[in-house]
């Protein structure tokens, strides 16, 4: 009889694996120089610190200041009782957390507009075009 034989060869990985494989490798990468630049930065911070911690006439100025801002802050609190002013704090609050929501809203809306368009434009309706932009970062997950 004639011998047949196979020969079985290894399946290539397909492209999607290789390309995510690569990408998570170069994010590993990238994320560690990140990490690596923050220790560095806080070592020289606090050598720069460390500089204006050890000057007597910085010191003494410090202290100071650090009165001054104490009379300055019971100025500030003394204004703050009048009726008037705390109710446009108030204003203020309640503005900025509905720009909060406003913007919140506008983020969830431009990312849906996104994954059902493919479109990373919108033009205003005063005629301009702005540009979708997303910034992704890594955090610590929590166990």
């Amino acid at each position: 009889m004639g011998g047949y034989f196979c020969i079985v060869l290894p399946m290539a990985e397909p492209q999607n694996d290789i390309t995510s494989l690569a990408l998570e490798g170069k994010i590993k990468r990238a994320h560690t120089l990140v990490e690596e630049a923050k220790e560095k930065l806080k070592e020289q911070r606090d050598m720069f610190r460390g500089a204006f911690e050890n000057d007597s006439v910085y010191q003494d100025h410090q202290t100071k200041h650090e009165e001054a801002r104490r009379v300055l802050l019971a100025t500030k609190k003394q204004i703050l009782k009048d009726p008037a002013v705390a109710s446009i704090e108030e204003k203020i609050k309640d503005l900025r957390l509905s720009l909060r929501q406003l913007q919140d809203s506008l983020s969830e809306d431009l990312q849906e507009y996104q994954n059902l368009t493919g479109e990373k434009v919108i033009e205003t309706d005063e005629g301009r075009l702005m540009e979708i932009v997303s910034k992704a970062r890594l955090i610590r997950r929590t166990a």
